[in-house]
């Protein structure tokens, strides 16, 4: 079971909308929702959820205590079992996996099994466990080995990443194969509450979309199709909205995604199609209404 922001509001104590909180750059909605219980009500997002909504999320061993939940990114996700309760005796499933694992311990399936390992008994001491760069090379060397893994670590720009790049035929091949995944269903689709909250509007509308359009070699939040629009949700915080960052992107996530989004404009551009952008701020101050449903019937 999950819970989503936009299903924990209005607060159930006092009213509040989903716009009567102020967005704060890198923050989710569900953190600021959950400094508003304790700030203003001194209620914990547990005592809410139990009390207030009446969720009743018990173990399912039969024990008659409540499971509990845990956050992940804007959702609370709620489990079915107390650590440790989880039995064979209970659990169907848990029992086959113990009967899997079993098994594979005793060796079915191992190509070694039934053979002695020519390294059993043998062991090899490394002299240089638990020494310093210091211990092992001296000073002058140890400075000059860490001097260049500072340097190299400063040029990667994905922790642990080795650099190579890949060419354009590699990731051709890449694109396609992760638009055949979401294509076939394989890639979970979560949509923010801007996205569904503009689907909405044009359900209300009766205006025919489809929701994440696959326009190779890259994915559309909302394409209608009757008059050939295509339509982008951006995020103010992730997409660099111009009102709040006027002078252009300032993390690294924001300059990483600009570059992203203005490929995307180009090649929209390029081709003649319609693009419509939406700024999330917009969207939750309901603003964008009115404008959007204008400049679709142009």
């Amino acid at each position: 079971m999950c819970y989503k922001i936009d299903q924990l509001l209005p607060c159930a104590v006092c009213g509040l909308q989903i716009n009567g909180i102020k967005p704060v750059s890198g923050q989710y909605y569900l953190q600021l929702f959950i400094l508003h219980l304790n700030n203003d009500h001194n209620l914990s997002i547990n005592q809410y959820v139990y009390k207030y909504l009446n969720v009743e999320n018990k173990c399912k061993c039969g024990c008659g205590q409540l499971a509990g939940f845990y956050r992940r990114g804007a959702n609370l996700l709620f489990v079915n079992w107390i650590n440790g309760h989880v039995k064979k005796s209970t659990n169907e499933n848990f029992r086959k996996s113990c009967a899997t694992m079993s098994q594979r311990r005793k060796g079915f399936g191992n190509p070694m099994r039934g053979r002695k390992a020519w390294n059993r008994g043998i062991s090899h001491p490394n002299p240089n466990k638990g020494k310093t760069l210091e211990e092992m090379h001296g000073l002058e060397v140890a400075k000059e080995i860490r001097k260049k893994m500072s340097y190299a670590g400063t040029k990667r720009m994905v922790p642990g990443h080795l650099g190579h790049k890949h060419t354009e035929e590699s990731k051709h091949k890449i694109r396609t194969a992760t638009m055949k995944r979401y294509a076939d269903g394989k890639f979970m689709r979560c949509r923010s509450l801007p996205h569904r909250t503009v689907e909405s509007l044009l359900e209300k509308n009766n205006v025919g979309f489809i929701s994440e359009y696959q326009l190779d070699p890259y994915m559309i939040d909302i394409y209608i199709p009757s008059i050939d629009v295509y339509i982008e949700v951006q995020g103010d915080f992730f997409h660099s909205n111009p009102k709040l960052y006027p002078d252009g992107p300032v993390s690294k996530i924001q300059k990483r995604n600009f570059a992203r989004d203005e490929k995307k404009r180009d090649f929209l551009k390029s081709n003649n199609y319609t693009l419509i952008e939406i700024w999330e701020c917009d969207i939750l101050d309901g603003s964008y209404e009115k404008d959007l449903l204008c400049r679709l019937q142009k």
